[in-house]
């Protein structure tokens, strides 16, 4: 397969990583509040709620953050791969590429984590949607936008 194709299957699997998740944590919501009252889920909902929105700031953060560490990321995994002479000079990029993607995108993608969880305690589906489309918003950025400095 062509390293082009493969990033982006693996962009598009990070991507897709957080609102695959929002739609796990949905399902274990419906087991775990599926047999409260009305009074116990509206409880829930008002009190979990507000930490929920408290979430969203973050994968935003993480995003800015993501893309600003990608390029430093970048060169120091593409200075290591370089050193190891059974690599070409085509491989190191691509793998310092991958690197840096998969470390840089986790610092938008774990605080959604949190949006993610508080579905499962009851908080309303609004923030978590946020906090999801944030991460997933970051991601492609970071993907598509941050640039390469070698």
């Amino acid at each position: 397969m062509k390293t082009r194709w493969l990033r982006v299957l693996i962009v598009a699997a990070i991507a897709l990583s957080g609102p695959m998740s929002l739609g796990l944590d949905f399902t274990v919501r419906a087991w775990v509040l599926g047999g409260q009252s009305e009074e116990v889920v509206a409880f829930f909902a008002n009190h979990v709620t507000p930490f929920a929105w408290c979430v969203v700031p973050l994968p935003i953060l993480g995003g800015i953050a993501g893309f600003r560490w990608y390029p430093t990321r970048f060169r120091k995994s593409l200075e290591r791969w370089q050193r190891d002479r059974t690599v070409s000079v085509e491989q190191a990029a691509s793998r310092a590429d991958l690197e840096a993607l998969f470390l840089t995108t986790t610092l938008a993608q774990f605080p959604a984590v949190f949006g993610d969880l508080s579905i499962i305690l009851g908080a309303r589906l609004t923030p978590a949607l946020c906090s999801t489309t944030a991460s997933v918003i970051a991601v492609l950025a970071i993907a598509t936008l941050a640039p390469r400095r070698r």
